[in-house]
């Protein structure tokens, strides 16, 4: 089967996205001067091409209020002795926009990040994993990723969570 495809891609001058950063001091005076981000998008796109819906409250209402409630936990103390940013992106299902735009003007210098949790999709109801399961991304099992999920994962059996499966599937 052969055929053509012709792309028009447009710019929409009006078409923007804000990101929000909120900012919580670390305690420790050496290093205060490092930063956790968790991060969230705040987007949601409707439907797809196909008429199939989005479902919002999944991607990413859940990832956003998740945020939120990080951000009043450390709010309440005790303050981490690193200082810990809270970046809600948005016009990431355009293109990640906000995420592009943050790596590019960041509100903290990028050598004092030490890590970025985003947070997508908390308890995702779709079949990736089964009822006593979670699913992460990058895959957990991955020997070049970082300790976090890893941790995650052991953490996660002793509380009852069976079963893994991965983003490396899809």
């Amino acid at each position: 089967v052969s055929g053509r495809v012709q792309i028009l891609v447009k710019e929409d001058a009006k078409s923007f996205a804000t990101n929000v950063v909120g900012f919580l001091e670390g305690s420790d005076p050496q290093l205060k001067s490092e930063a956790v981000v968790f991060s969230a998008h705040m987007d949601h796109m409707g439907t797809r091409i196909d008429g199939d819906v989005f479902n919002g409250a999944d991607d990413n209402a859940s990832g956003s209020s998740g945020l939120l409630e990080l951000a009043e936990a450390f709010g309440k103390g005790p303050r981490p002795a690193r200082s810990v940013l809270f970046v809600s992106v948005s016009g990431e299902e355009e293109g990640l926009w906000g995420s592009h735009w943050f790596s590019e003007n960041p509100t903290w210098p990028l050598p004092k990040i030490v890590a970025d949790i985003n947070i997508d999709m908390i308890g995702r109801t779709a079949d990736l994993s089964g009822p006593r399961g979670i699913s992460v991304t990058p895959s957990y099992s991955h020997t070049a990723f970082n300790t976090l999920v890893k941790d995650a994962v052991r953490l996660g059996g002793l509380l009852g969570v069976t079963e893994f499966t991965s983003g490396d599937k899809f």
